[in-house]
C-alpha cells in the first residue's frame, strides 16, 4: 500500500520471461505463436492494468521479453519500429497492444463507465476529482 508497483512490475516480467521461454523452445507455427501472443500473455498482463500506475519504462520493461522473443517466432525481425508493432492491422501494423496506452484506456474508461452509472465507486472517484480541483485552486 506504499503505492510502489515494483513487486507488480517484477512479477509481470516474470510472466513475460516464462512465456518468452515457452514460445523460444516450442514448435509453434507462425500462426500459434500469434495466437499465443494475443490470448494468452498479453491478456495476463493487461488484466491488472486498472489498479495499477505504471510509466512508460516500466511497460517497456516488461514487453521486452515478448516483443524480442515473441516476434522472430511470428516470422517478424525483432527490431522492427515498435510505431509499427504497436500499430493497428488497418495502417499495416501488427496491433499488439501496448501496456502504457493500453493501461490509460482502461482506466479512463472506468472513470466514465463508474460516474455514468452512479456507483459507489463513480461517487468516490467524482469526490476525489472534486478534492483535486479543490486544491489546484480550479
Amino acid at each position: 500500500m506504499d503505492g510502489s508497483n515494483d513487486v507488480q512490475v517484477q512479477q509481470m516480467r516474470e510472466v513475460a520471461e516464462k512465456w518468452n521461454e515457452k514460445v523460444r523452445v516450442g514448435h509453434l507455427t507462425r500462426y500459434d505463436a500469434w495466437l499465443a501472443l494475443q490470448s494468452t500473455v498479453m491478456k495476463k498482463l493487461e488484466y491488472p492494468l486498472l489498479a495499477l500506475t505504471l510509466s512508460e519504462n516500466e511497460c517497456t520493461k516488461i514487453m521486452a521479453p515478448i516483443l524480442t522473443g515473441g516476434l522472430p517466432k511470428i516470422g517478424v525481425s525483432r527490431s522492427m519500429a515498435r510505431s509499427l508493432v504497436y500499430a493497428p492491422i488497418k495502417y499495416q501494423g501488427l496491433a499488439i497492444g501496448n501496456l502504457y496506452i493500453t493501461q490509460g484506456l482502461v482506466q479512463v474508461k472506468a472513470l466514465l463507465d463508474h460516474i455514468w452509472q452512479g456507483t459507489t465507486t463513480g461517487k468516490l472517484l467524482r469526490t476525489s476529482i472534486e478534492y483535486v480541483k479543490i486544491e489546484l485552486g480550479l
